[in-house]
């Protein structure tokens, strides 16, 4: 370890060293739930959204006469999504993939209140190539559907199965969803929220891009995850086992979570909180890329834990095994009490000098 000088605090000793890594807990982006139609609004649909939605329904029929005919009775929805503003293709299979699926909303109008039975309608939908906004929609099952390329909220909205989905490209956002069961899905291309959701198993999932929160989630197995590309908060979790979860891009939190054991995970590339966490020892992890908190922990082995990029914290820590770790690129940080214990465990990697000789401790 790299120490360039000792510093005493009225509680605290501080090692620190030539550099110091700063970093700042990620916040969780907020996922847009539902589009705002109102933006382009023209004099005529302002008068329309000020009528009762009883009347904005029966007006709307009445005009998607011939369209509505085509879907209900015919399985012809291009013509009602083209007039939705829903762009379509159909593919070899005959097939439907569109644009967006930000829930048809003319005055909070849905397909499904016009008598479209949206379930059907996904049986018929391969892909979504953007954002899929649910919230406002009837539809309960995903059918066909195994893609999304942008942003998928089943935030507050009626989807309970996710069925064949294999794909979201962007944000997926299940808080306070119907969603018991993730399905086929294999990868979420941006950040995961299942806070306050139903799902118990992440099932198939092998990657989030971005980073999860499953902070007062109660998912309870986290299936084949593999990777999680950016912060990863576990805090208030339920959960015991990471299982195959192998690597957190950012940081990571597991304040009062009740996982015991980090299964697989050799590394966590940010900043790892473990200050009232439940685990008693790092498992396999190797590296932790910003600083470490093991304040108030039941941490007592750091077992194969080799670096630490940033701080290091001991306050209150009962840590017993120091195990492989060789290098802390930031400050050491315990309370005056453990002075005597915590030099007799980091004394052999802490070889510039010998902080020992710098106090008189009487």
């Amino acid at each position: 370890m790299q120490v360039s000088n000792l510093v005493l605090f009225e509680n605290r000793v501080n090692l620190k060293s030539k550099t110091e890594k700063n970093e700042t807990k990620t916040n969780f982006k907020n996922i847009n739930l539902n589009s705002n139609p109102a933006a382009s609004l023209n004099k005529s649909q302002i008068s329309f959204c000020a009528m009762d939605k009883s009347q904005r329904t029966e007006k709307l029929k009445i005009e998607l006469e011939n369209e509505l005919r085509e879907a209900t009775e015919n399985g012809n929805y291009e013509p009602i999504l083209n007039k939705f503003g829903i762009q379509v293709e159909i593919d070899k299979d005959n097939l439907l993939i569109i644009d967006n699926f930000d829930t048809p909303n003319f005055g909070g109008v849905s397909l499904g209140e016009l008598g479209i039975d949206e379930d059907e309608l996904f049986q018929q939908i391969k892909e979504i190539r953007g954002n899929a906004y649910f919230m406002n929609s009837t539809v309960t099952n995903l059918g066909r559907l195994e893609k999304i390329g942008g942003d998928a909220s089943f935030a507050y909205s009626k989807v309970e199965s996710l069925n064949g989905l294999k794909e979201i490209g962007g944000d997926a956002n299940f808080i306070c969803s119907k969603v018991v069961d993730l399905g086929e899905l294999q990868t979420i291309g941006k950040s995961a929220c299942f806070k306050h959701s139903l799902i118990k198993s992440l099932g198939n999932l092998q990657t989030i891009q971005g980073d999860a929160d499953f902070e007062r989630s109660i998912v309870l197995d986290m299936g084949n995850l593999q990777s999680i590309g950016g912060y990863a908060n576990f805090d208030d979790s339920l959960m015991k086992d990471l299982k195959n979860l192998q690597s957190i891009g950012g940081g990571a939190s597991f304040k009062n979570s009740c996982v015991i054991d980090l299964g697989a995970l050799r590394s966590i590339g940010g900043s790892a909180y473990f200050r009232g966490s439940n685990m008693e020892n790092l498992g396999n992890l190797e590296t932790i890329g910003g600083h470490a908190t093991f304040q108030s922990s039941k941490i007592k082995d750091i077992c194969k834990l080799r670096t630490v990029g940033g701080n290091a914290t001991f306050d209150d820590a009962n840590i017993k095994n120091i195990g492989k770790l060789k290098s802390i690129n930031g400050e050491i940080v315990f309370a005056w009490q453990q002075f005597d214990d915590v030099l007799y465990k980091i004394k052999r990697f802490a070889n510039m000098f010998n902080p020992l000789n710098h106090f008189n401790r009487n």
